[in-house]
């Protein structure tokens, strides 16, 4: 099994220069543009303590409420790949190298606990690889899906508890009428393959790791 020392070990450097670089960026252009950034990686980070409590609950409806939690979060980590698309609007131009540096630090972190959680989750509910790989792929189209919704749609995890009508009334239209879109199709896909990609690979750098 996968072991959180690890990925902490793995993950920890990485956030840390995410958040440093926004300190130093927010020092010297003293502007807050980026500081939502550290927002996002909250949400992104959600997954691990859902993640966390379903294995170690033994409360059979825990466990469901935690593993919906976690899959409802999910899309929050990978998500911040998509904030990439800010550096088109926000300057200095002197600073793009700078920021997508930054913003590239962040999409890391994001993809490393992405690869963990679902890894291990694989691993926790699942012992046949074609029942692994049927999981994979189902929890990749639903990421990718709630990536759409929080980037073009901009729905909000809490969304799903606040305005549950809504959200729910949003996604029935938008599998109705969204099909042939190229933005919605070229998301969905290439998401999908994103998310497989990423545990297929993080697989190997994990594999041996021991709690």
């Amino acid at each position: 099994m996968i072991s959180y020392r690890k990925f902490i070990q793995f993950t920890l450097p990485w956030l840390a220069l995410a958040v440093v670089m926004n300190l130093v960026r927010y020092y010297y252009v003293d502007t807050a543009s980026y500081i939502w950034m550290n927002w996002n990686l909250f949400l992104g980070l959600v997954p691990l303590l859902f993640l966390f409590l379903f294995e170690k609950s033994k409360n059979i409806y825990l466990r469901v409420f935690y593993f919906l939690a976690w899959l409802f979060f999910l899309p929050n980590a990978p998500y911040m790949v998509t904030d990439l698309i800010h550096l088109r609007d926000v300057g200095p131009q002197w600073l793009l190298w700078f920021d997508g540096m930054m913003i590239f630090a962040y999409s890391l972190a994001g993809v490393f606990i992405l690869g963990f959680t679902l890894i291990r989750m694989q691993r926790l509910l699942f012992k046949e690889s074609k029942k692994k790989n049927i999981f994979l792929l189902a929890v990749s189209l639903l990421v990718s899906f709630g990536i759409y919704l929080g980037r073009y749609v901009r729905w909000n995890t809490w969304h799903i508890v606040t305005k549950p009508g809504d959200i729910t009334t949003n996604v029935l239209d938008i599998l109705q009428t969204e099909y042939a879109n190229p933005v919605f199709l070229m998301t969905l896909i290439f998401f999908t393959l994103f998310v497989v990609v990423t545990v297929k690979s993080l697989r190997w750098v994990f594999l041996k790791s021991t709690n």
